[in-house]
């Protein structure tokens, strides 16, 4: 008995030994390892990482952490010679870009950009007299700024070298967007563009898509949001454009929208959801008093939508000349937000005969074209 005992003392420890001489073997090839990374380190990366601890210590007074450092592209590695740093201290990690080329301070980091981001939205808030959910630039936290922010001088960093020109995306919910002095926002920040986003509520916010797109071509300024919004404005330059929630049009849960266009009529056809190759889910509509040289875009619950018809990109609109005969266009489908499907139709580009001067509806189905006029 006392010799098993003893078998499985020494058993164990054996066990014991082999770990610990593995955990040994381990941190002595780490440690050579390092040592042979750090040897054989491009000189350029190594003078960047020294160049950026030199002018993190100049600007802020500290000295970071050095964790890693890359080549900002691949043209850098053999020309310009460019690198990220990144670094780290007092629980932040933050990167800045600086030259390894040679011995230099001229560098730029994010280090201050959340705080900067977070001063210009409570300004921003201040001057328009409201509380906004979400302020949006087209710069962000990971933005780097080669000039100190003292507290005092976040003016110097508007119309800088970084920001030039701002634009500026405002979020809010129950703001009347007509009544905002957007001018006087665009003269003080050096706007490009200004868009406020009044969402009906706050839930709306959190499902919307995540993508702001600032130009005058308002087509791709907010149609994926669309849905969610109570009021809308964009001003570009001395150009303002308005929308609200009553220019768009609702039957059965569908909507319909059309730029610039506050009077099209959008109701269920008179052909009915059973005609053939229709998706049994979707009543085919029917669309009059349409502009035919917009986009007209039309929003499903994705829910009321076959996996079958989304991946066939099966969305039409017929139109029937004055013989009666029908003449096509399909339908561009994209994921809009979180509920729903956006499909555009460019009207413009069908070859539909006297279009523009016919008040004949255009009917749009789902899996299946009209064939005949009833």
């Amino acid at each position: 008995m006392m010799r098993v005992n003893n078998y499985s003392e020494m058993k164990k420890y054996k066990k014991i030994i082999v770990i610990v001489l593995f955990i040994m073997a381990v941190f002595i090839m780490s440690h050579f390892a390092i040592k042979l990374f750090i040897k054989f380190k491009e000189p350029v990366l190594i003078c960047a990482e020294e160049n950026a601890q030199k002018y993190v210590y100049e600007k802020y007074g500290f000295k970071g952490k050095v964790i890693w450092s890359d080549f900002c592209s691949a043209s850098d590695r053999y020309y310009a010679g460019r690198v990220n740093v990144t670094m780290w201290h007092k629980n932040r990690f933050f990167v800045v870009t600086i030259s390894g080329k040679e011995k230099t301070v001229d560098g730029k980091d994010d280090y201050q950009s959340k705080e900067i981001v977070q001063v210009l939205k409570s300004r921003i808030d201040a001057d328009l007299n409201i509380s906004s959910l979400k302020v949006e630039f087209n710069f962000s936290e990971k933005t780097k700024w080669n000039r100190y922010y003292d507290g005092t001088n976040i003016d110097e960093f508007i119309g800088s070298e970084e920001l030039p020109r701002m634009y500026l995306a405002i979020s809010t919910v129950g703001c009347d967007v007509k009544a905002l002095d957007l001018k006087s926002i665009m003269e003080t920040y050096k706007c490009s563009d200004i868009a406020v986003y009044d969402y009906i509520s706050e839930k709306k916010i959190k499902k919307r898509k995540e993508e702001y797109i600032f130009s005058s071509d308002i087509d791709n300024g907010f149609m994926d949001n669309l849905p969610y919004l109570d009021e809308f404005i964009l001003m570009d330059g001395e150009d303002e454009y308005y929308f609200s929630k009553n220019m768009l049009k609702e039957c059965d849960g569908v909507l319909c929208f059309q730029v610039f266009n506050n009077d099209i009529i959008f109701e269920e056809s008179d052909y009915g959801k059973d005609y053939k190759g229709n998706d049994k889910k979707v009543n085919p509509y029917s669309i009059t008093n349409y502009k035919s040289n917009e986009m007209l875009y039309l929003y499903y619950p994705q829910k009321m939508i076959s996996a079958k018809n989304v991946a066939a990109k099966e969305f039409f609109v017929t139109y029937f000349a004055q013989n009666n005969e029908p003449y096509y266009g399909t339908g561009e489908i994209s994921v809009a937000n979180n509920e729903y499907y956006m499909v555009s139709f460019d009207l413009s580009a069908y070859d539909f005969p006297d279009i523009e001067n016919s008040d004949k509806e255009i009917i749009c189905t789902v899996g299946g074209k009209i064939e005949h006029n009833q």
